[in-house]
């Protein structure tokens, strides 16, 4: 969560501080914070996966960037790419939060700001929601620019919005698969646990082989069965990272029905540790980028 004063501090600090220091900052400082490896990111001849996403975040600009970043605009970029049976059914999309009627809304529904990253609300029960506590939360968001949280180019320039979408009910806790692609072929794919316990995380490759790896959290122990759909999941994101030298296409898995979640340019920033430390750079062996 971004505090008023946190944003205040990332703001001043673009005045004072280069994108790549700012960037090599952040890299040692996550790596320090969890206990891991941290080292000083070299971004003259990145070899690490962290070091090129820093260098993609330094030096990649593609005109797609702002829309795929853009929770509104993305929609279309999807639709047209996959169809819209893979969008999560939209209720409305507001202007400002002032606009918002929270008494036309059902009882069961999920907001969430277009500008940004890890801003939603989630709604399951609209008797039980703190109206007050949702509008200051989203009026606080709406002055946010995020692109001064990790110097993220994509989010710059983006007009605020609100979208309000259906919540997504499933039989069995919600499965999410974030792919991450290269070149548009998707190599791995990221699952997490126990998100509000104790967070864990694997990654498997396309032949769901589970991988001696994770980032940030610790490697799980849990193990996520073949997804039933997984080869039309491969074929998703395939289809909308193949524009992008790097990205993560995130989907759900609901009731065996696929479901598109975001489109991100910059897994962790390019600030998550790897465990092992060497898996950082066997995974940025398969980054080819052009420095």
């Amino acid at each position: 969560m971004i505090t008023k004063r946190k944003y205040q501090l990332y703001k001043f600090s673009k005045k004072i501080i280069s994108d790549k220091l700012y960037y090599q900052i952040q890299h040692y400082y996550m790596h320090k914070r969890y206990g891991k490896k941290a080292y000083w990111a070299n971004l003259e001849n990145p070899q690490t996966f962290n070091e090129k996403i820093l260098w993609l975040k330094l030096n990649y600009r593609n005109e797609l960037g702002n829309i795929v970043a853009d929770k509104y605009a993305v929609r279309e970029y999807v639709s047209q790419r996959i169809g819209e049976k893979y969008l999560i059914p939209m209720i409305n999309v507001f202007p400002s939060p002032l606009n918002i009627d929270f008494n036309k809304l059902p009882n069961k529904f999920v907001l969430k700001p277009n500008h940004g990253s890890g801003m939603v609300i989630l709604c399951n029960n609209k008797t039980e929601l703190n109206r007050d506590e949702a509008m200051k939360k989203l009026l606080s968001w709406e002055k946010i620019n995020y692109y001064y949280h990790g110097r993220e180019w994509q989010y710059d320039g983006i007009k605020p919005l609100v979208v309000c979408e259906e919540m997504l009910e499933s039989d069995e806790p919600l499965a999410d698969f974030k792919f991450f692609c290269f070149n548009g072929v998707p190599k791995y794919v990221q699952v997490d646990f126990d998100r509000f316990t104790y967070h864990t995380r694997a990654f498997y490759d396309m032949s769901w082989k589970k991988q001696k790896f994770s980032t940030l959290y610790p490697l799980s122990e849990k193990e996520m069965p073949v997804p039933f759909n997984l080869k039309e999941m491969k074929e998703i994101a395939s289809t909308l990272s193949k524009d992008f030298i790097f990205t993560r296409v995130d989907l759900y898995n609901v009731n065996n029905k696929v479901y598109f979640g975001e489109i991100t340019l910059h897994h962790g920033g390019g600030n998550e540790p790897f465990n092992p430390f060497e898996y950082d750079k066997q995974i940025g062996n398969e980054l080819f980028i052009e420095h």
